[in-house]
């Protein structure tokens, strides 16, 4: 449940931030907090996530730049 929950605050977050969404992703309430149903039916099972399918490329350089100054 940690990498749902991880998952909707960064999109709220960046929402927030940058006025725009982070990923194209849908997020349900469930009993247990906010869920992507692609994102569960992923790792659905998995205890230990070794990677994360994605496109790094959607994020533009003054984001990559921000996120290397962050997290070195």
């Amino acid at each position: 449940m940690t990498l749902y929950k991880l998952a909707y605050y960064c999109q709220a977050w960046h929402l927030v931030w940058e006025d725009k969404l982070l990923a194209d992703a849908d997020f349900h309430a469930w009993g247990s907090g906010p869920v992507n149903p692609d994102l569960h039916a992923s790792h659905r099972g998995t205890f230990k996530i070794s990677e994360v399918p994605g496109n790094p490329d959607i994020f533009d350089e003054d984001e990559k730049r921000e996120y290397r100054q962050c997290c070195p």
